[in-house]
């Protein structure tokens, strides 16, 4: 037989399987033509017309739970666990012992809140207050630097004008579906003591936003440009209506928190060694709530004043 019909069999055999057992914390999505296949928490079947359906796991902790009661002890840990109770919950761990060890990145790292709004429909005319932050990062710590979008398509906006207006600066940018010689060479160019900056545009949650190492003066500088939150598909809006029906919280489940979890992942690019210093800039005025300065308590930002962050808590997330 074919290896590609075996396989095509087994798949579907799974995915009839996890339909089957009629869990409420998988989900066939409701508008599979959104969905991502690429997520590791998504079964996905191919339709003739290309469309896609999928099974969405909203909730692992039913799945499991189980397994960790057949176990004697498990020990997780993360420099990005934040909040521990979000993990606890999802991973069904609820009833665990949890340790918190915050060291702090105060002496190493300057850090400042740019209160600027971000939101989508306002992100644009802050485009030249941007860029006058990445100069300034530039000059605080001059070397090499990567600035983080929630967004190809806002990261391109931002690097179209900004070449424009500063030629002399040695900018790289990354690209969809980059190859892995691909990612290899664009982290080669961050080489250490350039001649004078040199800035990396990449995009956060992305394959430059967790597991880079670019010690000492192969990275001087990261700018988090926006909370970026998780874009509003079919797959985000199920983990939203599933925690809101059960907890209340879902647009802290399925935005809030994963966001949280990109921009942690993305500022720890900077810090890789106990010698390493550098500049982290947050632009974004959300960054100034009380969820984030907690996040990033080991940093000790310099928050905004109230008159330049004078907004209300209710409804800024959007």
């Amino acid at each position: 037989m074919d290896k590609s019909i075996l396989e095509a069999y087994f798949d579907l055999h799974f995915f009839h399987r996890l339909i089957s057992a009629n869990l409420e914390s998988i989900q066939l999505l409701p508008d599979p033509s959104n969905s991502n296949p690429s997520n590791s928490d998504q079964t996905t079947a191919r339709q003739k017309n290309n469309d896609h359906i999928a099974l969405c796991c909203v909730d692992p902790s039913p799945l499991l739970h189980p397994l960790w009661q057949r176990l004697g002890g498990v020990v997780l840990y993360s420099g990005t666990l934040q909040p521990v109770s979000y993990y606890q919950r999802l991973l069904g761990l609820s009833d665990g012992k949890t340790a918190s060890f915050l060291r702090s990145f105060a002496e190493q790292v300057h850090t400042e809140v740019i209160p600027l709004d971000l939101r989508y429909r306002q992100r644009t005319q802050h485009i030249p207050a941007i860029m006058t932050a990445i100069m300034r990062m530039c000059t605080l710590k001059p070397g090499n630097h990567f600035i983080f979008f929630s967004s190809y398509a806002f990261m391109q906006q931002v690097h179209q004008q900004f070449v424009a207006q500063h030629p002399s600066i040695e900018t790289h940018i990354q690209t969809h579906r980059m190859s892995l010689t691909e990612r290899m060479r664009f982290l080669d160019k961050f080489q250490p003591e350039p001649s004078g900056n040199r800035v990396g545009f990449v995009v956060m949650g992305g394959v430059f936003g967790e597991g880079v190492d670019l010690p000492g003066d192969r990275l001087k500088g990261v700018m988090l440009v926006s909370i970026a939150l998780p874009t509003p598909d079919a797959r985000a809006q199920a983990i939203e209506q599933y925690f809101t029906d059960q907890e209340g919280s879902g647009f802290a489940y399925a935005y809030l928190y994963p966001s949280l979890c990109r921009t942690l992942q993305a500022s720890g690019r900077l810090i890789r060694t106990d010698e390493d210093e550098g500049v982290l800039m947050l632009v974004d005025r959300r960054f100034a709530q009380a969820t984030f300065t907690d996040a990033f308590a080991a940093y000790q930002p310099i928050l905004p004043s109230h008159e330049e962050n004078d907004y209300t808590e209710d409804g800024c997330y959007l």
